[in-house]
């Protein structure tokens, strides 16, 4: 370790111990640098620490931003990571580990940590000495949230942690929902949203990796938040899409209301909804109670038409009024993970209609698990 990273790490070991009484360390490999706990058990205070410096407004805000939520296997734990100045920031959300990664990182490093440390303190009034500039969006790296997300993809693929040790998974996932539960990660603004819409009762053809699954995720959340009735048909679906409902229904725990989802029993190539239904529940991510959340909010609400059926939508009903979002793309990862053009159609019709239309040819005969 050179004289200059040594200086630094001891500038990160200061910032970290003045503000949340933790001890860190620097793991260098290539092409990646890791700010790791000291602690073998890991800390969420830690990461959600690394979640507020990152997300500040003088740093890398979310409304400048695109921020991600993933799951690792590898470390089985869930990250929070966005691509900003050259470099993708990974945050470990069990064991407080942040990642620096890029082709140019230790350079990156060298010349504008400090930089990042500078901007949070002055921007919470904490005294610093001034180790240069104030970090800025730059013009030309920021990507705005309300934008289709066309130049980041989801994360494959992450740095394993040096930290294995498990910790309180209760505890993990208050912090995590703490702090993903303020980001709404890759959603539309309201505003957004309502244009985007507007475009869309002809239906057109758009990429399914990016606008369709931006629209997916933020119909849901906003349906899931302000109390509609929302159904979701697809034969297809894949763990990632469930656990992307999971964390929409959690974030809206009060509001939240799925009337029926509708699949069938084999949703995806060798595998079957129970095998997705198995993995979603298994995951050290869940507490007990939160488990049985999810088979009672969630599993619960599985039905399976007993005809073979090809047709994909979501809808939210309020009222005497429904809203239909209709598509092409399966609720997996070929369709919304992998580069697809797909159909997507989006219109209101009353309530009636709905079911009369929709909900009656998949529920005048269901099948049993």
């Amino acid at each position: 370790m050179s004289i200059d990273t040594i200086v630094i790490e001891n500038h990160i070991k200061l910032f970290v111990q003045t503000k949340i009484d933790e001890d860190v360390y620097l793991d260098l490999k290539r092409q990646c640098i890791s700010i790791v706990p000291l602690s073998k058990k890991g800390s969420t205070t830690l990461a959600t620490f690394w979640a507020k410096v990152l997300q500040n407004k003088n740093v890398f805000p979310a409304t400048k931003y695109l921020y991600h939520k993933d799951f690792d296997r590898k470390t089985e734990q869930s990250i929070l990571f966005v691509k900003a100045a050259g470099v993708t920031f990974t945050i470990f959300m069990k064991t407080g580990t942040l990642t620096i990664e890029g082709e140019y990182v230790y350079d990156w490093f060298k010349n504008r940590i400090r930089d990042v440390l500078t901007a949070y303190d002055e921007s919470v009034g904490f005294p610093v000495e001034g180790y240069g500039q104030v970090v800025q969006a730059d013009e030309d790296e920021a990507i705005p949230v309300d934008e289709p997300r066309l130049v980041l993809k989801e994360k494959s693929a992450v740095v394993n942690s040096t930290i294995t040790a498990p910790v309180d998974m209760a505890e993990s996932m208050d912090q995590l929902e703490s702090v993903l539960g303020r980001i709404h990660l890759d959603l539309l603004s309201t505003e957004s949203l309502q244009m985007r819409l507007k475009d869309l009762p002809t239906g057109c053809i758009r990429e399914g990796h990016t606008y369709v699954y931006e629209l997916w995720k933020s119909l849901l959340h906003k349906w899931f938040s302000e109390g509609f009735k929302v159904y979701i048909a697809t034969p297809v679906i894949d763990t990632q899409r469930v656990l992307d409902i999971v964390d929409f229904m959690f974030q809206n725990k009060e509001t939240a209301d799925l009337e029926g989802l509708f699949v069938q029993y084999q949703c995806g190539e060798n595998k079957r909804i129970s095998d997705v239904k198995r993995e979603v529940l298994e995951l050290p991510l869940f507490s007990p109670p939160q488990r049985l959340h999810i088979e009672y909010k969630l599993f619960n609400k599985l039905n399976y038409p007993a005809k073979t059926f090809n047709c994909k939508f979501i809808a939210g009903v309020k009222g005497d009024a429904a809203q239909v979002m209709v598509t092409s793309a399966g609720f997996n990862r070929n369709h919304f993970e992998e580069e697809s053009y797909e159909f997507v159609m989006f219109h209101q019709t009353k309530k009636d209609n709905f079911i009369r239309e929709y909900m009656e040819p998949l529920t005048t005969s269901i099948g049993l698990e």
